[in-house]
């Protein structure tokens, strides 16, 4: 998630700090760095939505729209548990993680990732019609679901950026593009919209 210095969003009042905020370590993220950047970034998250709360209040429009935002997205996420027979969502899983692994792995290629490309997008359809088992306590597949719908998106979006960024930089490193370079000392920002593209 793309942040400012303060931990701001896109979206008016989501503040992201930590592994789900982007930028902060560039290209060299490395696994030390979570913890520091958590604790330095959530004590920022933290002070800026206590000012935000004070400061800006809630406008009273937004009440309304954050209530219908959060029943959207229980209808969404409860759909999986209305069906009752359909695909196994932990073979799904499974399938998207070794086509990550085998084709945008840590050393990646173009030729790789194009083909990766239409597995992630038949994982991303079959993932919708996957079974949520039923109830929701202790219900690891509709957990799954949603868990595999939501890293299937990731996939694609991370899959078409590796393809798009014809260089290597920090730990991403393309086998036919090793060299930095120069012109591509940028971000790349990807935004899902509602058809699905991007």
């Amino acid at each position: 998630i793309k942040i400012d210095v303060n931990c701001h969003t896109n979206i008016e009042g989501l503040f992201a700090a930590g592994e789900d905020a982007g930028g902060v370590h560039g290209a060299n993220r490395l696994g030390g760095n979570g913890v520091a950047d958590s604790i330095v970034f959530g004590a920022r998250a933290g002070d800026t939505m206590a000012d935000y709360i004070i400061l800006a209040g809630e406008p009273a429009s937004a009440g309304g729209q954050l209530r219908a935002q959060v029943q959207e997205i229980c209808i969404r996420w409860l759909q999986p548990l209305k069906r009752i027979t359909g695909e196994n969502p932990f073979q799904l899983r499974d399938r998207l993680e070794r086509t990550m692994w085998t084709k945008v792995g840590v050393v990646r290629n173009g030729p790789d990732m194009t083909a990766a490309l239409p597995e992630i997008q038949d994982i991303r359809q079959r993932i919708k019609a996957a079974s949520g088992g039923s109830g929701t306590v202790y219900n690891a597949p509709w957990n799954e679901t949603i868990n595999t719908e939501n890293l299937s998106l990731i996939a694609d979006m991370l899959t078409r950026s590796a393809l798009a960024r014809e260089e290597s930089r920090g730990a991403h490193y393309r086998s036919d593009f090793p060299i930095q370079k120069l012109d591509w000392i940028k971000n790349i920002c990807m935004k899902p919209l509602e058809s699905g593209n991007f």
